[in-house]
Parts: structure tokens; sequence; C-alpha cells
């Protein structure tokens, strides 16, 4: 595989998140993670309702049923651009009017955006194939597609650790900080860089920042608003690069 080209297709769909376009606006792609159904299907249960019926109402949910967090965090820059129009159009709101920060709140108020899983799986499928990136993930649910790898699923075999030193474009960044954490590096312009998804800057979503090796160790230019910085996370063995086997030079 061609590092190169697959590094150029990876940047395209990190500008295409970072510039999400609502009629002649641009709007970085906020962090939607979809932890709400999981504390609804919480209370179905708390209240007596049978798995079964909890079934029938998420499979409402998961198809677009109501206008809130659809692609469930897991959109394509493409899939957040239509979905905005269509839940708008929907709740009768008129964006075309909306400043660029109007547009962005109302994307947060519906629940769309992209959480760090599904940033790094899209960017990732497009650069080196969906099907090279499902063999590299840990699965756990017998689905193997997009709603189904979360974090964690960047965790296993599929990736092997790497030094800071030996790190390039298309590995990623694993953390347990303390729940897991996914990110990706890039080269541009002759630098590193982290690509990612967060809830850890203000406001929260889609995120460059360069990334320097000093010394074998790793110095981020992100630095999250609430926990310990990503070096320390580093140095206690919390945070690691790794590489998808299949990608070779």
């Amino acid at each position: 595989m061609d590092i190169k080209i697959a590094e150029r297709k990876a940047w395209k769909i990190v500008k295409n998140y970072l510039n999400i376009r609502v009629y002649e606006k641009k709007i970085c792609a906020p962090y939607f993670i979809n932890d709400v159904g999981m504390y609804f299907g919480k209370l179905l249960r708390d209240t007596g309702i049978n798995t079964e019926r909890i079934k029938l109402v998420f499979d409402i949910y998961n198809n677009r049923g109501i206008p809130y967090g659809w692609y469930r965090g897991k959109g394509s820059p493409k899939q957040i651009e239509q979905s905005v129009l269509e839940i708008a159009e929907i709740k009768n709101v008129d964006l075309n009017t909306s400043s660029s920060e109007g547009v962005r709140e109302f994307m947060r108020s519906v629940g769309l955006g992209v959480d760090c899983s599904g940033f790094v799986y899209n960017t990732l499928a497009v650069a080196v194939g969906e099907e090279r990136l499902i063999d590299g993930l840990d699965w756990f649910s017998q689905e193997r597609n997009i709603y189904k790898a979360g974090a964690r699923s960047f965790s296993g075999f599929g990736f092997k650790k790497i030094l800071p030193n030996q790190v390039r474009s298309l590995d990623i960044i694993y953390l347990e900080n303390p729940e897991p954490h996914v990110a990706l590096v890039l080269m541009g312009h002759g630098k590193l860089w982290t690509v990612q998804s967060t809830s850890r800057i203000i406001p929260p979503g889609v995120a460059v920042d360069e990334l320097r090796i000093e010394n074998k160790k790793p110095v981020f230019c992100f630095k999250p608003y609430v926990g310990r910085s990503w070096e320390e996370l580093y140095d206690i063995g919390k945070l690691r690069f790794a590489r998808l086997g299949e990608i070779e030079e």
C-alpha cells in the first residue's frame, strides 16, 4: 500500500469533518457519543419493559425514527451534512439565516456529530480500505460494522504497539483516560499531527494539533481542558501508539 496516497485520502476526510457544509457555511463537526440510548434502555428495563419490546423501540431509534442522534456518532461528513438539513426541515428551523455558531449549536442540540471511534474508523476506512480495517479491529459483538466499533475495538491484537520515534502517518493513539479514547496520527507539511474528535476541548469536536517527538518521548500540543495531560498518561502507561498490522510500506 502506498502510504502517501492513503495519507492524502485521510486528510481529505479530516478536512471534510472540519468543514461540514450547511448552505454556504462551514462548521467543524461537533463531538457526539451515543450514550443517550444506553441510559434510555436502562430506564425502560427499570420500569419492567421486556427485552423484546425494548428492542422494538431501539429499532425505531436506530432507523432515524426520531429527529435526534442520527448515525449515532458514527456518521461520515456527507451523512452529517444531509442529516442537518433533514432534521432542520422536520423541526421547521431555518438554518439558512443562522450564523455558523448557530448551526453548530443546532447540531449539538439534535445529537449530530462524531465520536472518537467513529471519526478514526471513517478516516481509516477511506484511507486503507474498510475490509482491511475490519480485519484488524477487536469485535465485542457478532456484528462487524462501524456501529459496533468503539474505542476499545482499536486496543487489541490487530494494532501492533510501536515506540514514539517510530510513529508515522495512519498510526493511532490509544488512551485509557480512564475511559478509552482513540485518535489518529497524520503527517502534513513535514510535521506530525494528532487528529481526533474529543469532548475534552471547548467547544467539543474535531481537532488537529501538532505532535512532536523529543528525546524519544511524545510532546502533544493538544491540551485537554480537564484530566491529565497526554504526556502524563504516556509516562504512566495509559497512552500508547500503535499501527494497524495490515498497513505496510
